[in-house]
């Protein structure tokens, strides 16, 4: 994953003067590397397709909502802090990241075919006028208002069970308790993902990360020993999967995504 270079800004086109715009009441939201905003507000935002999404349109991706960015944001500094994921410049750049606010002035043209429900893809450029910026060089958690900043990895595995009609007998949808590395070393926390035979799939954050189940469980000290305290401690095995019908059922009786079931040692 090259996740240092997200929203890299590439190139520019101009906005066809006849067009009317796409304004309405909402903002909308950007995240960048903050080694970006000095280019951004000089000339704008251009379609690009991020790095952790090749082969997706280009466009400028935004979000609909202060909270699914920050939401968004939160869940990539839980892949670092928990599971130590960093890209080819780092998963976190050493300036942070930036939020940026969108005036729904500056968009003229949008894909809506390709969009996730979160998103709008803009595809032309966005002229700096229509950009400001919220917060500036966020780099953990403590950024960030607490009901954002778990991530989506519940309702994320929850919806791609729902949306794989296909999966097969061997496909479950797992909620479990991880441990924590770097910043949150030896803390547990509950986190969803997709089981796939021996692959694990994680889909949280947007991400579509294939992985050997084995790998994923020492990453997570999942039913592994483990040093803590000063000695080691027995393998914690605490894991909870459902078949699509089972999330179902789950889904229908809680009406959330989850966690249905599962009891952490800290209740996050």
């Amino acid at each position: 994953m090259n996740n240092g270079s997200i929203l890299a800004i590439m190139g520019s086109f101009l906005i066809p003067l006849a067009k009317k715009a796409v304004g309405s009441r909402n903002k909308y939201y950007h995240i960048t590397p903050t080694k970006n905003l000095s280019s951004i507000m000089r000339v704008g935002l251009s379609p690009n397709t991020p790095s952790d999404m090749r082969g997706e349109p280009q466009g400028v991706y935004l979000f609909k909502s202060k909270e699914d960015a920050e939401t968004a944001l939160g869940g990539w500094f839980v892949d670092r802090d928990i599971w130590g994921f960093q890209g080819e410049e780092g998963f976190v750049p050493d300036d942070g990241f930036s939020l940026l606010e969108i005036d729904p002035n500056g968009i003229m043209d949008t894909n809506d075919v390709d969009a996730a429900p979160y998103e709008i893809i803009v595809t032309h450029k966005i002229e700096p006028r229509f950009i400001s910026i919220v917060q500036q060089g966020s780099k953990s958690l403590d950024d960030f208002d607490d009901e954002n900043k778990g991530g989506d990895c519940f309702e994320a595995a929850g919806r791609w069970m729902m949306n794989n009609f296909s999966a097969g007998d061997d496909t479950f949808l797992v909620h479990g308790e991880v441990r924590g590395r770097g910043a949150l070393q030896d803390v547990w926390f509950g986190h969803a993902w997709i089981e796939q035979g021996d692959e694990v799939i994680e889909v949280a954050g947007g991400k579509n990360i294939r992985m050997p189940k084995h790998i994923y469980y020492i990453l997570g000290t999942i039913d592994q020993p483990y040093y803590q305290d000063r000695k080691m401690q027995p393998p914690k095995n605490n894991v909870l999967k459902y078949t699509r019908l089972q999330a179902m059922e789950k889904l229908a009786e809680f009406g959330t995504w989850g966690p249905w079931e599962l009891e952490t040692e800290t209740g996050y």
